[in-house]
């Protein structure tokens, strides 16, 4: 395909795409089947727009989309691009609390949801004495329906839409949250300049091969945000999966023949671990994209065994940069997250001087990014904290790089466990836990000590049938450092806690140790 210029009109870009070919199956339901086509994905989402328009919805109103993935959660999210409106994505599984601070936060004109949560957010609307046009993406007796105000918009329209283009590339066009696994979510401002530097650092993007794409985040993440958007303009098809689980993947993965895709991180142990990849046939898949957390050598190299059709697409991040490091074939070590991506630039500086380190010295990532955000909604402050006065950006994270250039992720500075005078990074505790083949998942938080500061702590879920004991697991950390001793004990938990996107929420874990601990001390 053409190259996409990012100071280009979004809306006029993806209308381009729906044109060239608009038989393309651009969607597939695992489940049913059902498919949507390039033509179908434009009607729809000029209909959906013309609709906003007729509501005065303009570019500083706030558009916001609550449902799960499913064949017309796409429509909303490009009607409000047509528009120029702002788009704002809320995880589906919000609770009354979470929607009326976000209510008053956002402010926003229109909410597009699924059944599940469309009476919880009329509540929320009420009890804030918010003024907002609830839309309904399914049945409802009583709101309105995106099926309603789809065909309830006339055909000459149709035919002469024109995107419309007010904003500056670099305005606010999107709003995301942050993971919120080590703090609290905030609302990240993104530019569609922005969103189109992320996308042509994905390598995929330069493919010509027609690709079947699935992945499980939900619009409420960049990352679902800029999928949508590659696979319109690489006319690729998006296989939207049903069930969150690893066999259903590899179903599906088998069934639909699957090329590419995006693993949340709490499934990787699980895919790596796993024996069922030898019951289905996965050699169509050649590329798998795994990033948001560090991964051990050990859970990668098991990952390559189990899928050696795919190259592993390690890649370091967030929703604030775009792709910072990336690996590619040429990447020597396996744990790598690869090397800095083109027109980004990277330093790591010592925690306590902010010195710059040379190779093997690891210190905090920051970085410069034609991707950055505009800035943190609604808060000033944090963002001026985030930037220091040249500009660069303080990740919070801890990382490092060797003399070929390939970068190696620490672990976050907040997650740090102060032992008395040592500062302990868990990851190192979990990657000897999930070195046993019977630890599916392990996490190390602290636990608060009067003397000693704080106590690590692990969390560990055993694989099935498993008869791994506490003991084991001692024995197995024994060859760490003394002061890296879990003395906060070990505790075999059956479920964990994660974020939005699959990462172990590691403060609702940390209060889950405070609380179990607690009552066992009783």
């Amino acid at each position: 395909m053409e190259p996409v210029d990012s100071d280009r009109k979004l809306g006029t870009i993806i209308l381009d795409a729906f044109d060239k070919n608009p038989d393309h199956v651009a969607q597939i339901d695992a489940k049913t089947g059902e498919q949507t086509s390039n033509g179908k994905m434009k009607e729809c989402s000029i209909r959906c727009a013309l609709w906003l328009k007729k509501l005065g919805i303009g570019p500083q109103d706030i558009i916001v989309t609550c449902t799960h993935n499913h064949l017309d959660s796409y429509v909303p999210f490009i009607a409000t691009i047509f528009i120029d409106a702002i788009f704002n994505g809320w995880n589906y599984n919000i609770t009354l609390d979470g929607a009326r601070c976000y209510m008053k936060q956002f402010l926003p004109k229109v909410i597009f949801t699924c059944e599940k949560v469309a009476e919880l957010l009329r509540e929320a609307s009420r009890l804030e004495k918010l003024i907002v046009e609830i839309v309904v993406i399914g049945k409802h007796s009583s709101l309105p329906t995106l099926i309603d105000i789809i065909n309830s918009q006339a055909e000459e329209e149709i035919a002469n839409f024109i995107p419309v283009n007010l904003k500056n590339p670099e305005e606010v066009a999107f709003i995301f949250f942050s993971s919120g696994s080590t703090d609290r979510q905030k609302g990240i401002m993104k530019s569609n300049k922005s969103l189109l530097s992320t996308l042509l650092t994905l390598p995929s993007f330069t493919s010509t091969v027609t690709q079947k794409f699935l992945w499980y985040t939900t619009l409420d993440w960049a990352s679902c945000i800029i999928f949508i958007l590659q696979t319109i303009l690489m006319e690729q098809t998006r296989i939207i999966p049903t069930h969150c689980v690893v066999e259903n993947l590899f179903q599906t993965i088998e069934k639909y023949k699957i090329n590419r895709v995006f693993l949340p991180p709490n499934f990787i142990p699980y895919v790596a671990k796993s024996n069922l990849t030898q019951k289905y046939d996965l050699k169509s898949l050649h590329f798998v994209i795994i990033g948001g957390i560090k991964y051990s050598r050990d859970i990668l190299e098991d990952l390559k065994q189990n899928i050696p059709s795919a190259f592993f697409y390690y890649f370091y991040g967030s929703t604030e940069l775009g792709i910072v490091f990336n690996a590619t074939p040429a990447c020597k070590r396996i744990e790598s997250v690869g090397i800095i991506t083109n027109n980004v630039k990277a330093k790591f500086v010592d925690l306590t001087t902010g010195a710059n380190l040379g190779p093997n010295q690891p210190g905090e990532i920051c970085v410069k990014s034609p991707a950055k955000m505009i800035g943190y909604y609604n808060n000033l402050e944090t963002t001026k904290q985030a930037f220091d006065e040249y500009g660069w950006y303080h990740t919070g994270d801890i990382g490092y790089y060797d003399e070929t250039g390939e970068v190696f992720i620490v672990d976050r500075i907040n997650a740090m466990i102060e032992y008395r005078n040592h500062q302990i990074s868990p990851v190192e505790i979990e990657e000897t836990l999930l070195s046993h083949p019977d630890i599916q998942e392990a996490i190390v938080v602290a636990l608060p000590h009067e003397i000693d500061g704080n106590w690590p702590a692990a969390f560990c879920k055993k694989a099935p049938n498993s008869n791994v004991t506490k003991e084991d697991l001692m024995k197995l950390t024994s060859i760490l450092e003394d002061y890296k001793k879990l003395r906060g004990g070990i505790h075999f938990i059956d479920n964990f806690l994660y974020t939005t996107c699959g990462k172990i929420a590691r403060n609702e874990m940390k209060l889950l140790a405070i609380k179990l601990v607690s009552k066992e001390s009783e």
